[in-house]
């Protein structure tokens, strides 16, 4: 048992290592009606190999805590979790607005938006640099809609923004 309590979070990481490989393995098995660049097998490959590499990093810090038998204290969590309830509640509302306005209004503005609001909320109040957020909102986003579109081949809802024009 008490290679169990020191190595419990090592244990974890080698659970969800396991897990995430079956993932990679069971995606081989999925039926592709269409060939794309972008296929029914990316997303859950993508997703198996995301996992091993975080499994990989908490396995290895698992280790590392069990073999130096150092542990988080209760301040370092706290620091760690900086998120206030406040905060989280607007996350939590403006991730529900999203998916809600992602159809009606489109990705593209809808994700500019959400980005904006988010990055507001995250940032300090006296760090905040409105012009700087607002870049960082229509850039990445505009980003993430050109690798879809082009790279992926695969059209994001428009909703009533590409309508008007």
């Amino acid at each position: 048992m008490a290679f169990y309590s020191r190595y419990k979070e090592a244990l974890l990481g080698l659970f969800f290592l396991i897990f995430f490989t079956l993932v990679i393995i069971f995606s081989f098995n999925i039926k592709i009606l269409v060939v794309t660049n972008v296929d029914a097998r990316f997303w859950p490959r993508v997703v198996g190999v995301l996992g091993c590499l975080a499994s990989l990093v908490h396995l290895g810090l698992g280790i590392h805590s069990g073999l130096t038998g150092r542990r988080l204290a209760a301040n370092d969590v706290k620091e760690l979790a900086t998120v206030t309830s406040p905060e989280a509640k607007k996350t939590m509302g403006l991730i529900f607005v999203l998916i809600l306005g992602i159809p009606v209004i489109g990705f593209l503005p809808m994700t500019i938006i959400y980005l904006f609001l988010q990055l507001t909320i995250l940032r300090p109040k006296k760090e905040r640099n409105y012009l700087k957020i607002a870049a960082i909102a229509v850039v990445f986003s505009t980003a993430v809609w050109v690798v879809f579109r082009f790279a992926f081949d695969m059209l994001l809802p428009a909703g009533i923004f590409w309508r008007l024009f």
